[in-house]
């Protein structure tokens, strides 16, 4: 048995699971677990927020602390909800990430996940009951967890007698005056400190304190022996039940403040979802086309081979799973035009191979093998890019970064699979059943236009070319600069519909925000019934008051289609992790590219060409984002961030493909002259670039068009950097070397003098 027949083997049942996995509409019961999609708030709805320990920076705070943490406001937010949707994970060492998927009310949300929950049951010893009713609602001094000596002295201190810890089962239920209160049952600990502290103070008053406020001062009427009591305060039912969730789930060992939130609404995410669809659906067929169309043979088989890879990381989203956001899809997307990368590589050099008179078989093999190298390091370099979008989203709890990043890193690794595996082991079995299929006319070669460009030989001409794209960037940024937006700045943006079906000017829209305090205000059209909305910070119950008051002012209906707050401190470290981000992905790219030529002459000269090439793609990306941001009101934020870094990973996944048949030639044409060597390898591997970001750039066509306006100005910018990126990796990363290589910069400044005349 071949192991392509062995490989087909595993690869046939894999497939088909792989299909009614994705495919399946409904959830389904697989090895006692449910698989199903996660969709993330951008494209169903709800709440996100990130909490910080609210102690001082220079505190540490133990990362046991933020675990249990992370653990009650899980278990709260679950109770909260009464589903299991809820996603709290940690977000560096002193923040936690909370989405609630579905939920309409971010302010009340988040009041009960972030109040800190501190139950204490409070000496009040013989007061009266006017006393006793002054103190309702206000807040003491308690001697937990502190001793009074760490207190300031004067201030008066109460005894805790008792804390929530003691707590057993925690409900809420109606008095005999129908009246909300909340019942408890105390464990054995509790029940017996609760009988001797009752017995020997009937009479007296006992205060139940939340997070040091009083809620209430009832009388012990009588010893209470049995480890239940209840809590009345003048409860509503709502009020009552978060009251209970806070004490049911413990309480909070640091206590929280939100530095950022943001809220989706249900219809923004309805439309995002089906228009990313119908963006997948038409950027997988124009890829499939054209495949076909180029390719013949091997096209059709890649085509069958990309449906598989489609299959099955849908698959491992569903398995893992992976929860998806709109960048998350736009990721994926992307990952289509990206997945046939391997198999343009491996079909080109078995045109090469054919051309040069090798039989069928021969071609494949050589075609696999020589092409290896180059997928592997050029795909390596993307996953570096992906890992560091990883690690910044994290710090943050940013899941729309995180989840771009994981769709694009399980892109590369199940296009790897199918390329290598599956096409070849498709390629083989055709060829070895269908004797017409092995006509060198079903393999395009009559496609194989043979490229001659003297590159290195006007090497400077393009360099010039360079320079006159980049330059009015570079004014555009000296004169205008770029727009930075909430995400790095603090701030609070909402985005709003009328539903009469016409917003009001953008005069009215201020003089209302100012109204609030607000004159910063800056409102801009996003179609005519909607508008955006930039101000200084606000929290959601101040945002919902302003909207509340222009739907009455305007008489229509308003619809918060989404609302982001984020803290200034939040924004300023941002802005720096992400200048971090950009530097430490070109330091690991330079330095995984030094160590994969580490057995070439000179191979620090070849990350460093690749960056410098990386470099001219960012001039470019951020010479184009301050033309367009001038005229278009685009700002600069996270996903912006994602787009670089990805173009980074792209354009030295570029690089790296010319590099390595430099590589290869400078083994096999050790005579020929460096320049020559350069020019042909460069003309050698022209097609594979083209066609490689061709296919990129269909599918980013297809997002574009269809994908809906909130990753527009994401999805342009990636298409700038791709078109940039091929030009580097064509006309500038080699010919850099061949600059380095010459040293060709002695003659730049150092021109011989023409001897003096007689």
């Amino acid at each position: 048995m071949s192991k392509q027949t062995r490989n087909l083997i595993i690869i046939i049942p894999l497939a088909l699971l792989a299909f009614w996995i994705a495919l399946s509409p409904q959830a389904i019961e697989l090895f006692g677990r449910t698989i199903e999609f996660h969709l993330g708030l951008d494209l169903v709805g709800g709440v996100q927020a990130l909490m910080e320990a609210d102690v001082p920076s220079d505190v540490p705070v133990e990362p046991s602390s933020m675990e249990t943490a992370r653990v009650i406001m899980e278990n709260r937010a679950n109770g909260l909800l009464g589903v299991g949707e809820a996603t709290v994970q940690l977000a560096g060492d002193r923040r936690i990430v909370v989405e609630l998927p579905g939920e309409t009310d971010p302010e009340a949300a988040l009041s009960v996940l972030g109040e800190s929950g501190q139950l204490e049951f409070v000496e009040m010893g013989q007061i009266t009951p006017q006393e006793a009713l002054a103190l309702e609602g206000t807040k003491i001094v308690t001697d937990y967890p502190v001793t009074p000596e760490d207190i300031p002295e004067g201030t008066k201190v109460y005894h805790t007698v008792m804390t929530g810890s003691a707590l057993k089962n925690v409900g809420v239920q109606l008095d005999n005056l129908n009246q909300y209160t909340v019942a408890f049952e105390l464990n054995d600990e509790g029940t017996k400190i609760f009988r001797d502290y009752t017995t020997a103070h009937t009479g007296d008053y006992l205060a139940i304190v939340l997070d040091k406020e009083v809620i209430s001062i009832p009388v012990i009427k009588s010893p209470i022996t049995d480890g239940s009591g209840s809590i009345s305060g003048n409860f509503t039912q709502e009020t009552a039940n978060d009251l209970a969730i806070q004490l049911r789930y413990g309480s909070l060992p640091v206590p929280l403040k939100v530095v950022e939130s943001r809220t989706v609404g249900p219809s923004l995410g309805e439309d995002s979802l089906r228009q990313s669809l119908i963006a997948g659906l038409i950027g997988l067929g124009l890829v499939m086309i054209f495949m076909v169309a180029y390719y013949r043979l091997p096209g059709l088989i890649a085509d069958i081979a990309l449906l598989f890879y489609v299959a099955i990381t849908i698959s491992l989203f569903k398995i893992i799973p992976v929860t998806l956001t709109l960048p998350g899809i736009a990721g994926f997307v992307l990952s289509i035009g990206v997945a046939v990368d391997a198999n343009i590589l491996i079909f080109e050099r078995m045109k090469e191979e054919l051309v040069k008179g090798r039989t069928l078989n021969q071609a494949i093999d050589l075609g696999w093998s020589r092409a290896w190298p180059s997928i592997r390091d050029s795909n390596f370099a993307t996953l570096i890019t992906t890992i560091i979008l990883f690690w910044f989203g994290s710090a943050f709890g940013a899941s729309m970064v995180k989840g771009f990043a994981v769709t694009l890193a399980l892109g590369v690794l199940v296009s790897l699979f199918t390329a290598i595996i599956v096409t070849r082991a498709l390629l083989h079995l055709v060829l070895d059943h269908i004797r017409i299929a092995s006509h060198p006319r079903w393999f395009g070669v009559h496609f194989a236009p043979k490229s001659n460009l003297d590159i290195i030989g006007k090497r400077y001409y393009y360099f010039l070319i360079s320079l006159i794209v980049i330059i009015p960037g570079l004014i555009a940024l000296a004169l205008w600069g770029l727009p930075l937006a909430i995400d790095f700045t603090g701030g609070s943006l909402v985005e709003i519909k009328f539903e009469s079906g016409q917003a009001p000017s953008l005069e009215d829209v201020r003089a209302v925000y100012a109204d609030f305090g607000y004159e910063d205000a800056e409102p801009r059209s996003s179609g005519s019934d909607a508008l955006i909305i930039r101000t200084k910070h606000m929290d959601n119950a101040t945002n919902n008051r302003i909207v509340e008051d222009m739907s009455s002012q305007f008489d229509s209906e308003i619809t918060i289609l989404r609302f982001d707050s984020v803290g200034p401190t939040i924004g300023k470290e941002v802005a720096t992790r992400a200048a971090g981000a950009v530097a430490l992905a070109s330091l690991a790219i330079m330095l995984y590219i030094w160590y994969a030529f580490r057995g070439v002459k000179n191979a620090h000269r070849y990350g460093v060409s690749a960056i410098i090439a990386m470099l001219h793609d960012v001039l470019v990306v951020f010479g184009v984002e301050a033309i367009l941001a001038h005229f278009l009101g685009w700002e600069v934020d996270a996903l912006f961030l994602v787009a670089l870094l990805t173009v980074i990973g792209f354009s030295v996944h570029d690089s790296i493909v010319v590099f390595d048949r430099i590589r290869e030639n400078e083994i096999h044409a050790r005579r020929k002259p460096y320049e020559e060597i350069v020019n042909d390898s460069i003309n050698q591997t022209m097609a594979r670039s083209i066609n490689t970001q061709f296919t990129v750039f269909l599918v980013l066509l297809a997002l574009v068009l269809f994908g809906g306006s909130t990753i527009r100005h994401f999805v342009i910018i990636m298409m700038v950097g791709v078109m940039s990126g091929t030009y580097s990796s064509i006309f500038n990363a080699s010919p850099i070397l061949v600059v380095w290589n010459n040293r060709e910069w002695k003659t730049w400044f150092h021109r011989k003098k023409k001897p003096a005349q007689a």
